[in-house]
């Protein structure tokens, strides 16, 4: 590589990283307007985002932030725990974190990489007991297949969502 194209990719490079230096600013700086504006409890931008689509979703409030085993109670009782993955179009996710506590249904939610609504499946716990047991979930098409478990679109998710 002659001295001028190690100057030129040089470049190429810093300026690449000052565009990624940017968008960390920029990320950081809407996750603490999000915080100020209430509309998040947390840093934890994924999990808060699918917890408030789903609080939308159920057309509930939240249940306070910590509570052990669940996340919201939709107007009939059911304690809900709700699960989001953030996937990328390199990666699908699929796996939940162990599943513990109080609740009666789990909503997995998958969010695009923009944080869009993707879909989801609401699973009873017997369903996710009984694939898994006590240990780590994976979305799999058996699982989002079996008939009781509900499949939820994203136009479904977002139907009474206001962001």
């Amino acid at each position: 590589m002659t001295d001028a194209e190690f100057a030129r990719r040089r470049g190429e490079i810093d300026r690449a990283l000052e565009r990624l230096r940017t968008a960390a600013r920029e990320h950081r700086a809407a996750i603490e307007e999000l915080l100020r504006l209430g509309h998040i409890r947390s840093r934890g931008v994924v999990g808060e985002l699918g917890e408030r689509i789903a609080a939308e979703y159920y057309g509930v409030d939240l249940a306070p932030a910590s509570t052990p085993g669940y996340d919201l109670v939709t107007r009939d009782g059911r304690q809900i725990q709700v699960k989001t993955l953030r996937v990328t179009p390199e990666n699908l996710r699929s796996s939940i974190a162990p599943m513990s506590g109080t609740y009666h249904r789990m909503l997995a939610i998958r969010l695009n990489e923009d944080y869009t609504p993707r879909e989801a499946i609401e699973v009873p716990r017997e369903v996710v007991e009984e694939y898994y047991g006590q240990g780590r979930l994976s979305w799999t098409k058996t699982l989002a297949s079996d008939d009781r478990v509900r499949a939820i679109s994203a136009e479904e998710l977002l139907a009474g969502f206001n962001g």
